[in-house]
């Protein structure tokens, strides 16, 4: 498992080009969640 070849050096940790890959991904999911409402009471751990 792990990223495809080019985008970790240690099929963990991005490279520069993994990043490049991961940003417009992480952007639109956090777009997305900051578009939902937030909620109207706590949510809490139990």
């Amino acid at each position: 498992t792990g990223m495809r070849d080019g985008l970790s050096s240690d099929h963990v940790h991005p490279t520069p080009a993994g990043y490049a890959v991961m940003a417009p991904i992480a952007e639109r999911a956090f777009k997305a969640a900051l578009a939902r409402p937030a909620p109207t009471r706590a949510i809490i751990a139990r």
